[in-house]
Formats: structure tokens, sequence, C-alpha cells
């Protein structure tokens, strides 16, 4: 077993996408072919277990084996799922899990019923938002897509692009493989890097439903021009970002500094909001909503939400 060390958020999705890739063909291989099920399938093997990475450092000369991820070569000496353990102090469901898990509401902490799926909530936002003005649906930092697959799911559009931007090579991977399962929708792996907006991937779509979720916050600083050059993405782009940056918006108290404090740890975000005041102030885009610690969530990942608009 090799040193754990700290790795930065995108090494942890570049390994991590690459298991799921390893779990979803062994799905495939045994007769799966819904990317719906197959998504779901994964999702509650993920609610059961936590992924765990070991990783050490590969000297230039030993690389056979090792997966060249960005900024270095690392060797994988561990990464693997074990099993979640119930929380003690909370009773358990006769399924085996606890009856509910406590998170953050703004500044207080509330128990949340296990069977309450947040995941979808992002993909119901988006389909509300949605109508028949706007060409392309782009999700910028997708992973594997499932809130795009989730959107087509809730009743997303059919006769459009959806665009899955992303940085890791194993995500895009991961993406190509569930959208070759389903000939319902037109789902783009592209690539994306938050770092370096460009959107050379567009084929001449005017009006842009875009978004993010949970995908800056592994950025630990965003160009000034972020979302100048967001805007400049199409003629008319409505944009909006679900991340977890409700600690630089206003202090609310311990779950506040309880984010501030994880985020320093894990090297995320800390100019989000900043940076998106600036673009308000300098009129490259039209402030239209902003609800702090929207969703319901750890007490240092609690999703907030802002959205903005150009053209």
């Amino acid at each position: 077993m090799g040193q754990r060390r700290v790795y930065s958020p995108q090494h942890f999705y570049e390994i991590g996408w690459d298991l799921r890739d390893k779990f979803v063909l062994d799905l495939v291989g045994r007769g799966e072919t819904n990317p719906h099920r197959i998504i779901r399938l994964l999702q509650r093997h993920e609610e059961r277990h936590e992924f765990m990475i070991d990783v050490t450092t590969a000297a230039p000369e030993a690389r056979t084996g090792k997966i060249d991820i960005n900024d270095g070569t690392w060797e994988i000496s561990g990464a693997a799922w074990h099993p979640r353990q119930p929380d003690q102090k909370i009773p358990l469901l006769p399924t085996g899990i606890n009856i509910y898990e406590n998170v953050a509401q703004g500044a207080a902490m509330i128990a949340l019923p296990s069977y309450v799926d947040q995941t979808v909530l992002p993909a119901r936002w988006m389909v509300d938002m949605w109508d028949d003005r706007f060409d392309a649906i782009v999700e910028l930092g997708s992973g594997y897509g499932r809130n795009l697959f989730n959107i087509l799911l809730f009743g997303g559009p059919t006769n459009v692009p959806y665009y899955a931007a992303e940085y890791t090579r194993s995500g895009m991977a991961l993406c190509e493989r569930l959208g070759s399962l389903d000939g319902s929708f037109d789902i783009r792996s592209v690539p994306f890097d938050h770092t370096q907006p460009d959107f050379s991937f567009l084929r001449g779509e005017k009006r842009l439903l875009m978004f993010t979720c949970h995908s800056i916050e592994a950025v630990s600083k965003i160009p000034d021009d972020y979302f100048q050059r967001l805007a400049a993405a199409a003629d008319h782009v409505t944009c909006v970002h679900f991340e977890p940056f409700g600690f630089q918006v206003e202090d609310v108290g311990e779950t506040t500094a309880r984010q501030r404090e994880v985020v320093a740890a894990k090297g995320w975000n800390t100019n989000f909001y900043e940076v998106f005041k600036y673009a308000i102030t300098e009129g490259h885009v039209t402030f239209t909503y902003l609800r702090q610690n929207a969703f319901l969530n750890h007490e240092y990942n609690q999703t907030s939400v802002v959205q903005w608009k150009k053209g």
C-alpha cells in the first residue's frame, strides 16, 4: 500500500471517474444497456460505499502502468470502494441505512430523511429554465454527464445538443460510454478548463442555457475575466451556478466557518463570488438571481445558487 498524499481535486476526479468507468463496464458486461438505470445503480453503489485513493509520486523513468494526470505522473497504489459505516447515533431503517442524515440549512443543522434525493435538484431546476428559444444545453465541468442525463430524464428537450464540457479525460470517456448506449438525445463530450474557458467546441449555437454544478469548487482561483469569457460564448447566454460559495457571500455562523475551513484544507475555490461581483460591476453580465445555501447539504459543502444572463 502506498503512502497517502494530498493531491488536487483534479487528481481526485481523474482517478474517480476512471474507477466509476470500471464499475459501469462491469454493469454493461452483465447486460445493462439503459444509461439512466446504470447511473442509478452507480449512484446507489456510491451511497453505500466511500471512494478512497492512495497514491505515490512516480519517477519519470518508471511510468509503466501509471496514469499521467496533468501536472505530473502519479502511481495509484490503491483506489477502491470501501463500505460506508452507518452512524451509530442515528436509528437504522430495515434497509440497513440510517433513517436520516444531519445536514445544514443555512446556519442550522436539520435531519434530512435518507431517501430524499438532492442530486436531481440541479437537473430539475434546469428543466424548468428551458424554453424553445435556446439552441443548446451546456454543462461546464460535467464529470461523466450525470446532470445532463438527469435533465433528459426529467423532461429536457430531445432536439438540441447537450454539451458535456469536462476537464478530466476519464470523465469524458465515461460520458461517451453512457452516451453510446442512448440514442434518444445528442450528448457531446468535449474538453473544458475553467482556468482557460474555450468554447471553440460550439457549432454555431446562438442561444445557450449553461450551468455548473460543484465544478468550479475544484478550481482554487478562476481568472478575473471568467464570466466575461463565458458571456462571450454566444449571442445570448443564460447561466446558473450551483456551487458551494456561500461562505464567500455572508457569514451565517458556525457552518460558514466550517465551510471556509474545509475549502482551505482541500484547496477549493475562494474567489468565485469576488470575480462574479466584478463582472456585474463592469457590465459583462446581468445579475438575475442569488440564493445563499439554497440546498441542504453537509455543513461544509452547502450549495448556493447564482444566475446571470447576457443578451
